[in-house]
């Protein structure tokens, strides 16, 4: 009888032994997937531009606010400028009137912000609406950056 019960005693250890690695296995933390969002460090952040990488001020250090998706970097009541992480792009919203001025405020805001010159910016996507509650003939299109190629002057 003693085999038997060595027996069962062994078969009982390896049930026990099989439930504590099946437990831990479930309980193990999954790799991360890796990260879509740009290469930072801790003062600089690099945004991809056609040809490469533009090493940009790290402003997801000390956001205005953050969302999900939005990083508010720069904010005051003439203007709001917002980078999108995971598509690597930038928003101006122009909040008050004279729209001009808020747009060379916004401007000037980005550019010392993320630490470029004008030349840098052009190579980063950046679009620049203002809201239809701010001027409704301006409302509804982007104007991009007025000091680059694709930038738009607001019409009457």
């Amino acid at each position: 009888m003693s085999g038997k019960k060595l027996l069962y005693f062994f078969g009982i250890l390896i049930i026990i032994i099989l439930l504590v690695f099946s437990f831990y296995l479930a309980n193990k933390p999954s790799p991360s997937a890796p990260s879509t969002t740009p290469t930072s460090t801790a003062s600089t952040l690099a945004i991809p531009i056609p040809g490469g990488n533009l090493p940009v001020n790290n402003i997801t250090q000390n956001p205005v606010q953050t969302e999900t998706d939005t990083v508010v970097f720069a904010q005051t009541g003439q203007y709001s400028i917002i980078y999108y992480p995971n598509e690597q792009t930038f928003s101006i919203t122009i909040n008050a009137q004279p729209v001009q001025a808020a747009r060379d405020a916004a401007e000037a805001a980005l550019l010392q912000k993320l630490g470029i010159s004008q030349t840098q910016a052009c190579s980063l996507t950046v679009s620049t609406y203002v809201p239809f509650d701010v001027d409704q003939n301006l409302a509804g299109q982007d104007y991009g950056l007025s000091f680059c190629s694709n930038g738009k002057a607001f019409g009457n």
